[in-house]
This record gives C-alpha cells, sequence and structure tokens, in this order.
C-alpha cells in the first residue's frame, strides 16, 4: 500500500505525490483502492495524483470520499481530513464556487486553527473574489494564532504578492508592508515596494520617505528611478532631473519623465 505523506507544506506534498506517481504510474494507486477500499489515505493520494495530473474532477471525488472515510477515524487523522477539505476547497475555488470553497477552507481551520495553508488559501479565495477585508481580515486572524515569525511572513507576503498582482493599492497592502518592516526594517525591497504602492495612491510625501529609506539602505536603479519620479511629481524638477539622470538604462517611463522636466525648466536645448 502506499502510505500517505504529511509534510505541512502543500508544494512539498504535490512534488513528492509527483515523483511517486512517476514512480508507479496512476494504476498503482487503483490497486491501492481495490486492496484497501476503507482506507481513506489511498483515496487520499490518487486525489492528490489527479490534482497534480490537473483532473480535477476526479479529484474532487477522491478527496470526497476520503473526507467521509477520515471521519469515521476517530480523530486518529485530524492533519489528513484537513488537508483534504483544503483539496477539495481548491476544487470548489477552480470552478468559482466561493461559498462552498470557503465553508471547506473553515471546516479545515475547525480542525486544526493552525494551519497556515487553510489561511493562505482563504486569503486567494477572497481575492479571487475581489473582497479585500476578507482577505485582510484573514491575515489579521492569523497573526493572533501564535505562528513563528518565518510563517508570518511568508503569510504577509502571499498577502503582498496577492494585492500587487491584482494592483489594490490601498491601505491594507500598506498596513501589510509594515507589518513586515516590522520584522525586518532593513528590508530594502520592502521599503521600495511600499514607496512604489504610496506612488501609484499618489501619496508621494510617503512615498519619497519609503524610497530614501530603501536607498539607504541599499541603492538600486529602481528606487533611484522612482525617487526621480516622485520628485517629479511633487514638481521638485530639478532635484528630479537629477535623480533621473542616475538611471543608467532607462525606460521610456523615465526618458520621458527626462524630457518633462527639461521642458518646465526651460531647458529645451539640453534636449538637443
Amino acid at each position: 500500500m502506499l502510505l500517505a505523506i504529511e509534510p505541512d507544506n502543500i508544494s512539498a506534498l504535490l512534488e513528492k505525490n509527483t515523483l511517486r506517481r512517476t514512480y508507479y504510474g496512476m494504476g498503482a494507486y487503483d490497486d491501492d483502492i481495490h486492496n484497501n477500499q476503507d482506507s481513506p489515505d489511498c483515496y487520499f493520494n490518487k486525489g492528490l495524483a489527479l490534482t497534480v495530473l490537473e483532473y480535477y474532477a476526479q479529484a474532487y471525488d477522491c478527496f470526497d470520499q476520503a473526507i467521509d472515510l477520515y471521519k469515521l477515524s476517530d480523530g486518529k487523522s485530524k492533519k489528513m481530513l484537513c488537508l483534504a477539505y483544503l483539496f477539495r476547497g481548491q476544487w470548489f475555488a477552480a470552478l468559482k464556487d466561493f461559498d462552498e470553497a470557503l465553508i471547506d477552507y473553515d471546516q479545515a481551520l475547525e480542525i486544526d486553527p493552525y494551519s497556515l495553508n487553510a489561511y493562505l488559501r482563504k486569503v486567494e479565495l477572497y481575492t479571487a473574489k475581489d473582497d479585500e477585508e476578507g482577505a485582510a481580515e484573514t491575515f489579521r486572524t492569523a497573526t493572533k494564532m501564535g505562528f513563528q515569525e518565518d510563517q508570518l511572513v511568508q503569510l504577509f507576503k502571499t498577502a503582498v504578492n496577492f494585492f500587487q498582482s491584482r494592483k489594490l493599492w490601498n491601505d491594507t497592502l500598506i498596513e501589510f508592508y509594515d507589518t513586515l518592516l516590522e520584522y525586518n526594517p532593513k528590508d530594502y525591497i520592502t521599503h521600495y515596494e511600499k514607496g512604489s504602492a504610496l506612488f501609484n495612491m499618489e501619496r508621494f510625501y510617503g512615498a519619497l520617505d519609503s524610497l530614501e529609506e530603501s536607498l539607504r539602505i541599499a541603492p538600486s536603479e529602481e528606487a533611484t528611478a522612482k525617487k526621480g519620479l516622485t520628485l517629479k511629481a511633487l514638481e521638485n524638477f530639478h532635484e528630479a532631473i537629477q535623480w533621473l539622470e542616475k538611471v543608467k538604462k532607462p525606460e521610456i517611463d523615465i526618458i520621458e519623465a527626462c524630457v518633462d522636466c527639461y521642458i518646465v525648466l526651460g531647458f529645451q536645448s539640453y534636449l538637443f
């Protein structure tokens, strides 16, 4: 029988199952179920393999069966039951049945209130629904659960990535950046990203503070360029030119910003 695997990280779980599938082939899972029809692990393993193959409908059936059987195990397989709910919830989420997905994620958290992956999946779901407050509240709840610092950093970086990818420039995102900077005040990348977010929110003075802190810790082309653009937005054209001209490989927006500054200052002769 192929034993269920229980690493805490879902991506690692999928990777290990990929290797197992490559070695045994899908027939091994069917044989396992045929020989051990009352074993929830067998259904879970096959569901995981089908998830790797992106056969989500068949995977759902396996996780559904695994959940029913894990419930009969008198609490001996709580961790696996939690994972089965998470994977079934992902199936609902893939179909945009967000309400059912949320029910499964909440079931997972009821079983294991310290499941970092359950919080991550809920944030993923709320973000897909464009429910910013739901995502933010999930993170606030997670911060009260006593996770280790590296886990919380992972959690908040995930939140930042979700908000960035959807260009949700708002106070919730700034809150996440501030939380990350509490853990690592010298993270120049986070200072830069916070400055960029504030720039997109047209909060230019705050952006300038964050960008200058990033440059103080570790000078970079990106922060240099963004500081120049921020100074231009603040109509400090002289200083803007000084920073924009420091960019060694300027993109078109930097070149255009320089031209704009020259024109405003009456330096047309510098253009020819």
